[in-house]
């Protein structure tokens, strides 16, 4: 196996790793901002933001993790379709082998799989944030 192929072969790997993380990081964001959204009884009251700063706060949260999970759909979508087209390279001309083009679908599966893991982190790091001031002991 060449160096080429084996750092292929290595990034595809962390690349789904990647994904499987973030998928997961957005799911469980996700869930906790739905928690605090659905006003359970069971859940602490965060006396620290007003009502109206805390419901937008994790509306928008959970709104960065949708679009996390969006933009991860759009970028095996976009994978698909870059795949699709090398396929039909490869039938039309009876060649064996093909490259992927370097066309929109191609930069939009990497723009999407940029995206996503900011998305994820941003929400992440945003939620981690509203806990922390909300629960943080005040002096005073």
């Amino acid at each position: 196996m060449t160096a080429l192929e084996e750092i292929s072969k290595q990034l595809d790997s962390v690349t789904d790793k990647i994904s499987t993380q973030v998928r997961s990081v957005s799911l469980g964001v996700l869930a906790v901002a739905w928690l605090f959204l659905s006003g359970n009884k069971d859940v602490p009251d965060l006396p620290a933001l007003s009502p109206t700063a805390k419901s937008e706060q994790f509306i928008a949260i959970a709104a960065l993790c949708i679009l996390a999970l969006v933009a991860d759909l759009a970028q095996y979508l976009c994978g698909y379709w870059n795949a699709l087209v090398a396929l039909e390279a490869i039938r039309q001309s009876g060649a064996t082998s093909a490259t992927y083009p370097n066309d929109w679908r191609r930069k939009g599966r990497m723009f999407f799989f940029s995206a996503k893991s900011w998305l994820a982190l941003i929400a992440a790091g945003w939620l981690i944030g509203l806990l922390a001031y909300a629960v943080w002991p005040r002096s005073g």
